[in-house]
């Protein structure tokens, strides 16, 4: 997998054409391992983990940033509720984005947290949980979140699968 200390503190976009540019940096340290989605032509990142040299340990974020392709620039958000790696965000039908799943700490491990992010009002909100605690990933299709797989252990994986009605994420 990659490793937070090979991390690279830029971006690339390559169009339909296969034509490739190097986008503004992010803010802040390279990153790997955050949860990303696009929402209103801009994509949002959430998460992740960097390498503390220091500490010869990883270290996960709860920094958030939106990136605009129209200005080639990064805007930071309100960070995350709780620093977070491997969670995955998805664009609901309405523009919110649904972020859920990923590695909190040692101790925790794994989560099945969930919450709506609100862009306009760049607020958090809960939204219920995963059936199950793991790095996932979800798909939303014709008014459905799956919930397919994904880590729930460490060097384990886990064949599960859900179909959750998106009006019931937001109870």
């Amino acid at each position: 997998g990659t490793r937070p200390s090979r991390a690279l503190p830029y971006a690339l976009a390559v169009d339909g054409r296969g034509n490739v540019r190097r986008l503004a940096d992010h803010p802040g340290p390279a990153f790997v391992s955050s949860g990303s989605t696009v929402a209103a032509n801009q994509l949002y990142v959430f998460g992740g983990a960097v390498w503390d040299a220091a500490g010869a340990t990883v270290r996960n974020l709860a920094q958030a940033s939106a990136f605009s392709p129209a200005d080639n620039q990064w805007r930071r958000l309100r960070p995350l509720p709780h620093a977070l790696r491997g969670c995955t965000a998805v664009t609901l039908p309405d523009g919110r984005i649904f972020l859920a799943g990923g590695y909190k700490n040692d101790e925790e491990g794994f989560t099945d947290e969930a919450w709506i992010y609100d862009a306009g009002k760049d607020a958090y909100s809960p939204a219920r949980p995963l059936p199950y605690r793991a790095m996932v990933s979800l798909v939303v299709c014709e008014g459905f979140l799956y919930c397919l797989g994904g880590e729930d252990k460490k060097q384990s994986r886990t064949d599960a699968a859900f179909r959750i009605p998106v009006t019931e994420l937001l109870k």
